[in-house]
């Protein structure tokens, strides 16, 4: 028996110093290759990726700054450091030898670390004793151009192999990609005056100059008809009565594979209307619509017409009333949209925080379209619209509150468009045309769109969105919504390859507890319904009290009554009574909370050990209790 018992675990010894064996020859051999089980592909590149990657012409060389003690001091970070590593492993196996991946440890004080510094990178704390740590990249190409992502942050996980492939398309393809504005809107100041004692032009708004930071920005006349070869994106700002010259200009562009970033606006407040002195009115009579008709519905798209946004919860609050009684009313048509309004899934808008966009305009894909509509920015589903009358003339603010009536669906205000098109207008006749000749018979022409179209052009204005201050010469901004990274992150979004904007976010590599989620959900929809009662009974005791004043015979609001103090002790009381109910709604979701996570730690912990010990023991036993075969005597 004991001799069996021994066997058995020999045995399963040898098996465990085999399966360490197979997994270190396994690790040598089969190096490079590779099957990915995970639920959403996520060490699979997409194929545009693939193709970024399979075009590289020239070295490409990534140095990829990780630091040592992230397994110590952030084990969470650690996990997502090994992750990104293999996500460029896969990039390196993919090139055919033309991207070189460097792991490099910026150890404390090390030439790596000065290294990492100068290039850029970021150093987060590590411990008390003032050692950071480091988690990026640097890429370089053969003319010796470098691109940087300071900080590989585990919140944008989901972006990570986009990040990395605009790091490698940008190395293959240096050159800033240029941009060229088609505008009615100052974005780039005016002209000089003419004359001496014109007015000065206006200056140009902020975000020109932040385009210009990282684009070739070139203007385009808005009376033009053709478009550069070597404009990458066009960017059209409030198209106001644009000819059918410039309009089929833009038209070819977009057939030729250009792409296009698109602000449209029902109503431009930015737009400058010459003054007339006989017609003080006519600058307010003003029409100040832009649309795209004959372009957008080649495209399957409309702007609603004659119509704005509204939504009373991303509503921005103004003042009015009289400067000793100020008063906060919700400008309906005035949206200051947060990150719930956006789609997070799409690199452009998942990282933003707050839009801020007035007076803006309503998208919707037509019946039939042959190219794909993707929501960017919406307002809630009790969103609505309103008459573009109601806030043409100095609305009302209170009187647009009031006449407000919540919709039942989401009204999207920003979109991507992709897919495939047909012209527009038909193709010009030839230049070269004899006289009198009968033109040739035209052809259809059809192409791919990708295009961003935003249904409001007043955001770009500084006022909106940045506080611009001149200090020491200078011009000082600070943001107060991201308007301008919008615009920057389409700008970039589109100057890439079609493979590049073909790259999505990526589904998360973490894994939520959903059940944890679901409770702490349902502990929140309670807590909140306990906070509007409280807030009900506030306000009916307000207006018992104000009741209460007003019967008052000698008037007099100095001194309460006995019925007022006793509403007053009532509602106190009522206010405890409340808060003490809200206190242990939330204790009673942490002690649930905490109870299933235990839970799930020790089943996590301790029931696959379990599961393989059981299995051994039995494996023993069964080996212990097979019967004993005895020795067959051999003849002599």
């Amino acid at each position: 028996m004991q001799k069996k018992l021994n066997l058995s675990l020999t045995a399963l010894g040898l098996v465990a110093l085999l399966v360490v064996f197979v997994n270190v020859i396994a690790g040598v051999v089969l190096r490079g290759a590779r099957y990915d089980l995970t639920q959403n592909g996520l060490y699979t590149l997409t194929d545009g990726s693939r193709n970024i990657v399979g075009s590289l012409q020239e070295q490409v060389t990534l140095k990829y700054y990780v630091s040592s003690n992230i397994a110590t001091d952030a084990p969470g970070l650690k996990l997502y450091a090994d992750r990104a590593r293999e996500l460029l492993d896969e990039y390196a196996a993919l090139s055919g030898g033309m991207l070189e991946l460097r792991v490099i440890d910026p150890e404390p004080f090390s030439e790596a670390e000065d290294e990492a510094v100068s290039a850029g990178l970021q150093g987060l704390p590590a411990n008390a004793a003032g050692d950071l740590l480091y988690l990026g990249l640097v890429g370089t190409n053969a003319v010796d151009d470098q691109v940087v992502i300071p900080f590989l942050h585990p919140a944008k996980e989901q972006f990570l192999e986009y990040d990395l492939s605009r790091l490698v398309h940008e190395l293959s393809d240096p050159k800033l990609p240029v941009v060229g504005l088609l505008s009615s809107l100052p974005l780039r100041g005016g002209p000089p005056p003419l004359l001496q004692g014109q007015a000065p032009p206006p200056q140009g708004w902020f975000i020109a100059s932040q385009i210009e930071q990282l684009f070739e920005l070139r203007d385009v006349a808005p009376t033009t008809d053709s478009i550069d070869d070597d404009v990458d994106i066009l960017m059209i700002v409030h198209p106001k009565e644009l000819g059918e010259p410039t309009l089929r200009a833009i038209d070819d562009f977009a057939l030729r594979g250009g792409n296009l970033l698109v602000f449209v606006d029902p109503h431009a407040e930015e737009e400058i209307v010459p003054t007339n002195p006989q017609n003080p009115m006519a600058s307010m009579m003003a029409q100040r619509s832009s649309d795209m008709f004959e372009l957008f519905a080649a495209w399957g798209i409309q702007l609603i017409p004659g119509m704005v946004a509204a939504d009373r919860t991303y509503a921005l609050q103004v003042t009015t009333g009289s400067q000793g009684r100020p008063e906060g009313v919700d400008y309906v048509s005035w949206l200051s949209l947060t990150n719930e309004a956006m789609n997070t899934d799409d690199t452009i808008t998942a990282g933003l925080g707050a839009l801020r966009m007035p007076n803006a305009g309503v998208l919707e894909p037509l019946p039939g379209a042959t190219t794909t509509f993707e929501p960017l920015v919406s307002t809630t589903a009790q969103g609505a619209t309103m008459p573009l009358a109601s806030i043409q003339f100095m609305p009302e603010p209170k009187a647009l509150l009031a006449d407000f009536v919540p919709g039942d669906k989401p009204l999207v205000l920003a979109a991507r468009l992709s897919g495939p098109i047909s012209a527009a207008f038909p193709a010009r006749p030839p230049a070269d045309l004899a006289e009198g000749a009968e033109p040739p018979t035209p052809t259809a022409r059809s192409g791919r769109l990708n295009a961003i179209v935003v249904a409001d052009a007043d955001m770009l204005a500084d006022r909106w969105w940045v506080s611009i201050q001149n200090m020491f010469g200078m011009r000082m901004a600070m943001p107060q919504a991201n308007n301008g990274d919008f615009v920057i992150n389409a700008l970039e979004n589109l100057s890439g390859s079609d493979d590049l904007i073909s790259i999505r976010s990526r589904g998360s590599y973490s894994r939520p507890f959903e059940l944890i989620d679901d409770l702490r959900r349902q502990a929140d929809q309670r807590f909140a319904a306990k906070e509007r009662e409280l807030q009900a009974r506030l306000t009916e005791t307000e207006g018992q009290i104000s009741r209460l004043q007003s019967q008052r015979e000698d008037g007099s609001s100095q001194l309460l009554t006995a019925e007022q103090q006793e509403a007053i002790e009532q509602f106190q009381q009522e206010r405890f009574e409340t808060r003490k109910e809200l206190r242990d709604v939330r204790h009673q979701l942490e002690t649930d909370i905490e109870g299933l996570q235990t839970l799930l730690k020790l089943v996590n912990v301790l029931l696959a050990p379990l599961v393989i010990v059981l299995l051994m023991a039995l494996a023993v036993r069964a080996g212990a209790r097979r019967p004993r075969t005895a020795p067959r005597k051999e003849s002599a």
